[in-house]
């Protein structure tokens, strides 16, 4: 997991840190009994500042993964909402260009994999994916010529159950804001 920014926070701390507020830690051993209602308070608190704010308060991700010669489709990061991606850069020698949203519909269907019309993708887009639970692909053109390194920035996927893996950064920014309100 790559290091988080000060301002953000994962489960397990924000519950240690409400544990202390609270004066639940010297109840010692005990302290466990208490970690599924403090981790609901945290998951409330996080679902009413989502509802109050909407995505305005969502922890932006920066991810990077990389793109294949020849494949034309690549699914999107686990955790990115596919229509909340923030920005799209790839990475050609060492340098950083931007890819542009929107694909031409004639660019779509012609040639879609003849090696003379590969290049370095400038466009990307949404794409219908073939499993039905998949919300999408990320469709590149041109078709990669080789092999090239994509960052992406994007907020995540908020599901109402707040998040639930001990490591994973609190889906608020800053998410000290998640403290006051579990407390009350």
């Amino acid at each position: 997991m790559t290091a988080l920014h000060k301002k953000t926070r994962t489960l397990s701390q924000l519950r240690r840190e409400l544990a202390t507020r609270l004066g639940f830690v010297s109840v010692g051993q005990a302290a466990v009994m208490h970690d599924p209602l403090l981790t609901s308070f945290l998951q409330e608190s996080a679902e009413q500042i989502y509802a109050q704010y909407g995505d305005d308060l969502l922890f932006l991700v920066n991810e990077t993964f990389p793109i294949s010669e020849g494949e034309r489709f690549h699914s999107f990061p686990e955790t990115a909402d596919p229509y909340k991606i923030d920005d799209v850069l790839i990475e050609v020698d060492g340098r950083f260009t931007p890819v542009y949203r929107g694909i031409p519909e004639h660019a779509r269907t012609a040639g879609n994999n003849e090696e003379a019309k590969r290049g370095i993708p400038a466009r990307w887009d949404i794409a219908a994916g073939s499993d039905p639970d998949n919300p999408g692909v990320m469709e590149f053109w041109p078709v990669p010529d080789k092999e090239y390194t994509i960052h992406m920035s994007y907020y995540p996927i908020y599901a109402e159950d707040g998040w639930t893996g001990e490591d994973d950064p609190c889906p608020i920014y800053p998410s000290r804001l998640c403290l006051p309100l579990a407390q009350g």
